[in-house]
């Protein structure tokens, strides 16, 4: 009876194409792909001529096929494919987005409704998304779903999914493709999650179109776009983002922005050389580190660690490489980052006093180590034998990132050897913690404030003011810490 109902209500929708065909400028169609079982669904659907679906988007710009002369005289032509597509699941972490999802615009959907469909369905799921700066999770364990402030699933929404299935998985969804003309909001001070849901591929620069001036980072799974003293740079800029993808951006000002679908869309795709001589796990995220090398330096990998564990690795295939490293995850992960070369049969420790790491506040590049708990947004490493010490001729100090969330990093400078304190104050006055109270010898120095006061208990966000006193002069820069 429902196989029936079908064939009789898809013979209408097609008698009803054909006959309107030459006078329709105005009426609409939806046109039922595949197959359906739920009665219900199909009469929902029917009813809904604003539904459209992607492989509409993908012929109606050839006038010469059969889809187009038989459904031009349409004004509104949507199209309801009925058999479920599969979300393709990675072992471990995935970054990804729904733009298929049962719904009639961007309203959210029931995230346990979608997951649970998991194929085959993992013993262990953690699901994290974002609400606002807030990070929020949905896991499952145990037979029991938890949620931590997520519970639905937006198209226009990126999210990480971890799974410990080692088979094939995949995550089924049904429903309708997103409108491509539907508008994303982003905002400044955020890491903002967003999913990509064209049904072409485009270069992070055909995607974003005039929105690429507003952004400083684009971040994939596998690769990250950073804006560098007003520059970009990419190890993969003609890789494209994907149908399903997320993307994490950072953007200067709030925004509302489509993807830009006025391009024909790209095969072409780079992607960053795997490491085959280090083992290290990914996590749910990562630092991109640039690393500059020696033109005739033969290396082959680099692998970074923290301690004995390795975080990240790539393989040398030019003489600027991004590495991704997969940090710790306690922010009181004070341990420095080392770099080992690997040659093909050797492989070779990298001493902090063999690099410089870029300064994008001075602009300049400093001698120093990189710890764990820095949390910027990149690093910008030299391996170059040449690169000159950067050095200031006056005392200076500097916090970045500010505003901060887990910890800055502050850097100060002494021009001659003397007493120097550096400390944490209140707006009021009050101190609040000491970084730094003893005599240096000149150089340049750095030091890290995780939000924290003398005692070790979490101070409140707000703003506080960062003093170095060097002599007889006082410095002062004011910080704003935002949990």
């Amino acid at each position: 009876m429902k196989r029936f109902y079908f064939l009789f209500m898809l013979y209408v929708v097609f008698s009803f194409a054909i006959f309107n065909e030459s006078n329709a400028q105005t009426d609409s169609i939806i046109i039922i792909r595949d197959s359906i079982d739920d009665n219900t669904t199909l009469i929902k659907l029917m009813t809904n001529d604003s539904v459209l679906i992607h492989q509409y988007y993908a012929y109606k710009d050839h006038p010469g096929t059969l889809f187009n002369q038989r459904f031009a005289g349409f004004s509104n032509v949507s199209i309801i494919d009925c058999a479920p597509e599969k979300m393709a699941l990675k072992t471990g972490w995935t970054w990804l987005s729904f733009p298929r999802l049962e719904r009639k615009l961007n309203e959210t959907v029931n995230a346990i409704g979608v997951l649970q469909n998991t194929t085959p369905f993992p013993g262990y799921l953690n699901f994290l998304g974002k609400n606002g700066n807030q990070q929020v999770s949905l896991t499952y364990s145990g037979y029991t779903w938890t949620s931590n402030g997520l519970s639905t699933i937006r198209s226009t929404s990126g999210y990480k999914l971890y799974t410990t299935n080692t088979d094939p998985t995949y995550v089924p969804v049904s429903g309708s493709v997103l409108d491509p003309s539907t508008s994303i909001n982003i905002y400044a001070g955020y890491e903002n999650w967003i999913g990509y849901f064209l049904n072409k591929s485009l270069t992070p620069a055909e995607a974003f179109g005039s929105q690429m001036d507003n952004l400083y980072e684009i971040k994939t799974q596998n690769w990250t776009m950073t804006k560098v003293n007003n520059q970009w740079i990419s190890m993969t800029g003609n890789s494209p983002l994907k149908y399903g993808d997320m993307v994490a951006v950072k953007c200067y000002n709030d925004a509302s922005f489509q993807w830009d679908n006025s391009s024909t869309g790209t095969s072409e795709e780079s992607s960053l050389a795997a490491a085959q001589h280090f083992t290290y796990t990914e996590t749910a995220d990562y630092t991109p580190v640039y690393i500059e090398l020696e033109s005739s330096d033969p290396v082959e990998e680099i692998g970074a660690y923290a301690g004995s564990e390795c975080i990240g690795a790539v393989a040398v295939n030019d003489t600027l490489v991004e590495l991704n490293a997969y940090l710790p995850d306690s922010t009181n992960n004070n341990r420095q980052i080392d770099f080992v070369k690997y040659y093909g049969t050797k492989s070779a420790p990298v001493s902090t006093g063999d690099y410089w790491v870029y300064n994008p506040q001075t602009l300049t590049k400093d001698k120093r180590k990189i710890l764990c708990n820095e949390h910027a947004n990149y690093q910008l490493v030299s391996f170059k034998e040449k690169e000159e010490l950067s050095f200031t001729e006056k005392a200076s100090i500097e916090c970045y990132p500010n505003p901060f969330g887990n910890a800055t990093t502050i850097r100060y400078s002494l021009p001659e050897e003397g007493k120097v304190s550096v400390k944490i104050y209140s707006m009021g006055g009050a101190l609040v913690s000491t970084i730094v109270d003893g005599k240096l010898p000149k150089g340049n120095y750095t030091a890290n404030w995780s939000g924290k006061d003398a005692n070790g208990a979490g101070v409140p966000q707000g703003i506080y003011l960062c003093k170095m006193i060097s002599g007889s002069v006082v410095y002062q820069t004011k910080l704003i810490y935002m949990k």
